[in-house]
């Protein structure tokens, strides 16, 4: 019986041993399955990510170009918005000369006119004194000449005399 019960023991090992070895390639196959299922959907079809990451790129760099188009447009902007400045500070600076010019000349014109109407007097003034002159020159000559033949005499004696005496 002894004999019996290590022939029935050694077949409990055995089984045993099969299950443990069954279990152990059911394990390992269950591991291979997973890391092949993992392996699998990681290393899908890289064609349709590579066109995504191709167009993402294109993308990128149209949206570079439209940075730096919309800078130079900024700078542009700016240098108008600069120059329309100036431009309104000319336009202003020209009304205010304009305005001066016009100024001045109203000015000028009626210093002119004061200055016309002054001269004007002033002949004015030198006309009448002269017609005044003018007016008492016959009565001036009758008295004038009736002197001269007064004093004639004396000063045609006068000339002699000197003569004489050289």
């Amino acid at each position: 019986m002894g004999g019996g019960t290590s022939e029935g023991s050694g077949s409990q090992e055995t089984s045993k041993t099969l299950e443990v070895i069954l279990l152990e390639k059911n394990r390992s196959l269950q591991s291979e399955n997973a890391t092949l299922h993992i392996t699998n959907s990681d290393l899908s079809d890289p064609v349709p990510a590579l066109d995504l990451e191709q167009q993402l790129r294109l993308k990128a760099q149209r949206m570079q170009g439209i940075e730096t188009e919309n800078q130079k447009l900024r700078d542009t902007l700016e240098e108008y918005s600069k120059e329309f400045a100036d431009i309104k500070n000319q336009e202003a600076t020209i009304k205010a000369l304009k305005d001066k010019i016009n100024e001045d000349e109203h000015t000028l014109s009626s210093k002119a006119e004061s200055h016309a109407l002054g001269k004007e007097q002033t002949l004015q003034n030198d006309f009448t004194k002269k017609d005044r002159k003018l007016h008492f020159w016959p009565q001036n000559l009758r008295r004038l000449i009736t002197r001269s033949k007064y004093y004639r005499q004396p000063w045609n004696q006068l000339r002699l005399s000197h003569v004489i005496q050289k």
